[in-house]
């Protein structure tokens, strides 16, 4: 199939191109960021949030990934124009160039488990309704009302896949706080302290990259299966954030030799309430629908992102 991943550049994305175009996919990866030469795939500069797009000048698609995003709830409290821009409307652009095409593709939107905030026994899923906390969450929710839309309007077929706390993989911006897993990995791996908040009791999913492309890949195989639907994926299983920091400092004492300590930290002024929370995510909609498993442990999940973070350094 003739497939398009916008945000190629990022963690999520540029593994999902290579496995695309692994298993024979043509794959038009879309970026903000200069194209970078490739044998294995089309590469286009796109900035969205800017820019409208002449569909003329690629393949049209028979289904797209929009992995492209500003990903930090603070940086969109700060400039909230900018967050709307980039994350509202430049998926509207996106939406109005595959209109264009009078093609119907199927598109898959990635959100945010943050979407539905908070509940009380701490497990999530799907019949949870949205109650986004963040301006970040507000302009999540908002694309996925325009995804349901333009579905219902016959101009696409949607379905938003929305994830908890992803790590691993090379790419993506390294100042995001939700790379959290990643940053303390590079940081154990300098020798630095791994800090966290109100003793580290704060219950995560976190899920491998590896598992989020295989996820999207299920998806797109059993896309019939899950066409108008907004689904929650994770691992369900639930790792206190200071059980998950003390793995990363014990894989990375073992390579670097240099013990790494763990902080309880002082929240910062104007955290928001929703880090605070516990969260663990019943994704048994989605492996029904399309058979999807997660395969990655997190000591495994952390051995990789370590190996991988070495090998960029």
């Amino acid at each position: 199939m003739r497939t398009w991943v916008t945000g190629a550049t990022g963690q999520i994305g540029s593994r999902l191109c290579i496995e695309l175009a692994r298993v024979g996919h043509e794959v038009t990866a879309i970026s903000s960021r200069p194209a970078q030469s490739t044998s294995l795939y089309q590469w286009v500069q796109w900035d969205m949030s800017c820019d409208s797009f002449d569909v003329r000048n690629v393949l049209t698609p028979d289904v797209v990934f929009h992995l492209a995003a500003q990903t930090s709830a603070y940086q969109a409290r700060q400039d909230l124009p900018a967050d709307v821009t980039t994350n509202l409307l430049g998926f509207v652009r996106l939406l109005d160039a595959l209109r264009q095409t009078n093609s119907s593709p199927h598109v898959f939107l990635t959100g945010a488990a943050t979407e539905v905030g908070a509940t009380s026994s701490g497990i999530i899923q799907d019949s949870d309704p949205d109650d986004p906390k963040t301006f970040y969450d507000v302009s999540k929710v908002a694309q996925n009302l325009y995804l349901k839309q333009c579905t219902s309007e016959g101009w696409v077929e949607g379905t938003t896949i929305r994830l908890p706390n992803v790590y691993g993989g090379v790419g993506g911006d390294p100042l995001t706080e939700r790379g959290f897993l990643n940053q303390s990995i590079r940081r154990a791996l300098l020798g630095e302290d791994l800090r966290y908040y109100s003793d580290g009791e704060y219950i995560r999913d976190f899920l491998h990259v590896d598992d989020v492309v295989n996820a999207l890949m299920s998806a797109m195989n059993h896309r019939m299966a899950v066409v108008g639907q907004t689904f929650l994926i994770g691992t369900g299983t639930g790792t206190r954030i200071r059980e998950a920091l003390a793995e990363v400092a014990r894989q990375a004492e073992q390579i670097t030799g240099t013990l790494v300590h763990l902080v309880d930290a002082i929240p910062p002024v104007g955290m928001y309430d929703i880090e605070k929370r516990n969260v663990v995510v019943d994704s048994f909609r989605f492996r029904d629908r399309t058979r999807w498993e997660p395969s990655v442990s997190l000591e495994e999940g952390i051995r990789r992102t370590i190996r991988g973070t070495m090998e960029l350094s």
